[in-house]
C-alpha cells in the first residue's frame, strides 16, 4: 500500500511539473510577440518555431515516456517520466543559454 501511495505521489508531482512547463511555454508564446510589438519588433520565423517547440516538447516527452514504459513496472515509469520532464526543461534552458534571445526571436 505504501509503495502505491509513493508511486501515485510521484506521478502527481511529475504531472504538475510537466503541466507547469507547458503553462510557462504557453505564457511565453502569448507574451513574447506583445513584448516585441511594444518595442517595434516582430518575432522571426525561427522564433515562432522555437516558441511552439517549447509548448510541444514537454507533452511529447511525457507521451514518449508513457508509451515506452507501457508494459513496465511503476517505478520504471516514474523514472522515465522524471527523465522526460528533466530533458524537456534542460533543452529549453540550453537553448536560452546557447544564443542571445533577442537575436533569435526579434527582428
Amino acid at each position: 500500500m505504501a509503495t502505491r501511495i509513493v508511486t501515485w505521489a510521484a506521478y502527481l508531482v511529475l504531472a504538475v511539473l510537466a503541466a507547469y512547463q507547458v503553462a510557462s511555454a504557453v505564457g511565453t508564446l502569448t507574451m513574447f510577440p506583445a513584448m516585441g510589438a511594444s518595442a517595434g519588433l516582430s518575432v522571426t520565423p525561427i522564433g515562432w518555431i522555437v516558441l511552439w517547440a517549447w509548448v510541444v516538447l514537454p507533452v511529447l516527452a511525457v507521451a514518449i515516456a508513457l508509451w515506452a514504459t507501457r508494459s513496465r513496472g511503476a517505478m520504471v515509469r516514474v523514472f522515465a517520466l522524471l527523465t522526460a520532464v528533466a530533458a524537456a526543461a534542460a533543452l529549453r534552458l540550453e537553448f536560452l543559454l546557447y544564443e542571445e534571445v533577442s537575436t533569435i526571436f526579434f527582428a
